[in-house]
């Protein structure tokens, strides 16, 4: 095993496991599954373990993908690869806020994007891009905040799982929140790589819903590589919007009932 410690973040406390082969320190989810990445707050020392790419920053306690400005892009990714097991499966946790929309109607763009891809390198595409347009061997998962039609996409905010750069969604949902009011929002991910299914958890809280906000068959291992590099990309066009991660966690593997990170008083 290793040692135990608490280390406090702002009023959560997080049960850090050390002498654990990861790529960071490893936060012990309730589950008790060594995570390989756990970040609990984007502060300076996370930096260096990050290729910022664009307009990409760390700025107090966040990871700032843009500023409320047009025709921004960012891209983050962590320099470490992750190792995927032959079925591809993985979970993830993180938390995202988007705020100071300004564009016709007050609507705002573009959005957010959860990364994983094969090469450390990146398109980082504007506008409608979200950041990831172009960049092959990756999935997105989108929360995108401006419906573009050139996309088939939904009409309204929404939530799209994209395959090798594609901007055109292999699938989507409506968002059941308006993802570019100001507030945090939680997002859980998981990928069975057995079943094939992925399934995308969103809330204004920090518990896990019990249902799936969407739930979705698709095929990853012509998709992913062995070696991944995880991350998140946005953007803005001629519309804008701030775009900031909070939190992220990284499993390797599928967790049936995704990531809780333990907290103590």
């Amino acid at each position: 095993m290793g040692k135990k410690v608490n280390l406090h973040f702002g009023g959560l406390t997080l049960a850090i496991l050390f002498g654990v082969s990861s790529s960071m320190s490893t936060a012990v989810a309730e589950t008790q599954v060594p995570l390989q990445i756990s970040i609990a707050d984007f502060v300076p020392s996370t930096e260096p373990s990050l290729k910022l790419v664009g307009n990409a920053t760390v700025d107090g306690n966040s990871l700032r993908l843009t500023e409320a400005k047009n025709w921004m892009q960012g891209v983050a990714l962590f320099n470490t690869p992750q190792t995927l097991t032959s079925s591809r499966s993985f979970s993830a946790h993180f938390s995202m806020s988007i705020s100071d929309p300004i564009c016709h109607q007050g609507l705002g763009a573009d959005g957010i994007s959860f990364l994983i891809q094969g090469a450390s390198d990146t398109k980082h595409a504007p506008g409608n891009g979200v950041g990831y347009a172009g960049t092959e061997m990756s999935l997105a998962v989108e929360f995108d905040t401006y419906h573009n039609g050139e996309f088939q996409d939904p009409p309204g905010q929404h939530i799209g799982l994209s395959l090798h750069g594609d901007p055109s969604s292999y699938a989507t949902t409506l968002s059941p929140y308006t993802l570019n009011d100001g507030r945090v929002y939680y997002v859980w991910l998981e990928y069975d790589g057995a079943s094939k299914y992925m399934e995308v958890r969103i809330s204004d809280g920090a518990t896990r819903p019990a249902e799936a906000t969407m739930r979705t068959q698709v095929d990853l291992s012509g998709v992913l590589e062995d070696s991944v590099f995880i991350g998140f990309s946005a953007s803005t066009g001629a519309c804008n919007e701030q775009h900031e991660i909070k939190t992220l966690y990284f499993h390797n593997n599928y967790l049936k009932d995704g990531i809780k990170v333990s907290a103590a008083s």
